[in-house]
């Protein structure tokens, strides 16, 4: 499909390696008609992706693992229109994301003829850098990516099976800044950190919230010193991909 997705799109800047063996077996992607408002999705270990009231913007998200926001260009419906999605792959052990990316990226060339292309988005935030005295961090023993596993809550942050580029990508999204991955660490790790200070009532902070700086602070000495990694403020390249072309799809497809 489109050259497998511009070969997943030159490897997401070449900061994602290339990992599909095949596509859907069967997949199914008709328009959301129950104007509920449900938004919901689902990687189950069997090969199995659903999503249900989706649009193509939030489906391009999640296929080229880019931030909220960094979806750009295309036609409005992409950003408004809604989508329910039910595909099946046949893939050996426990469905990954870094199998689910690529497989995905080719179904949306093909049902929604999606063209796009990256570009590199120069922005104020934060490198997530390794410490000048080495990392404290721990190899996933599974060796298999989860990246939904990862949470952040009041107490402190965990993950099983998380990439650096992830990590970051999570952490800068729940405390409302950008953050991206220049440590050069690659393979994937089992993170758990535990705040210094109390935090009932960052539940529900807004970005400027006394509480979400709070939040932050606690988060940035975290990572530092239980990780061994630090944040270091700089302008960040944040990669976005742009819509050259889409449709919507076709009930013959299906």
């Amino acid at each position: 499909m489109e050259d497998k997705a511009m070969v997943w799109v030159a490897a997401l800047l070449a900061g994602t390696s290339l990992c599909w063996a095949q596509n859907f077996d069967v997949a199914s992607v008709r328009a959301n008609v129950a104007n509920d408002r449900i938004v919901t999705v689902q990687v189950s270990p069997d090969g199995r992706f659903t999503a249900r009231g989706y649009t193509l913007a939030l489906l391009i998200q999640r296929a080229y693992a880019v931030r909220y926001g960094y979806v750009l260009g295309g036609p409005g419906w992409a950003y408004a229109d809604r989508f329910d999605i039910a595909a099946k792959a046949s893939v050996p052990g426990r469905f990954t994301e870094a199998q689910l990316r690529p497989m995905l990226a080719d179904l949306l060339a093909g049902r929604f003829r999606l063209k796009v292309h990256t570009e590199r988005k120069e922005e104020p935030g934060y490198a997530l850098e390794a410490g000048r005295g080495g990392t404290r961090l721990t190899r996933s023993a599974e060796g298999e990516e989860h990246p939904d596993n990862a949470r952040i809550t009041n107490e402190g942050f965990t993950a099983q099976g998380i990439g650096m580029a992830d990590f970051a990508r999570f952490l800068g999204n729940k405390l409302g800044v950008l953050v991206a991955d220049e440590t050069g660490l690659p393979g994937l790790f089992d993170i758990h950190v535990r705040w210094d200070v109390p935090l009932g009532q960052v539940t529900n902070a807004q970005p400027g919230d006394e509480a979400a700086d709070t939040l932050r602070a606690a988060a940035f000495r975290a990572v530092e010193q239980q990780l061994g990694l630090k944040l270091k403020p700089k302008r960040v390249g944040i990669p976005a991909v742009v819509i050259d072309h889409a449709e919507k799809p076709r009930e013959a497809d299906n």
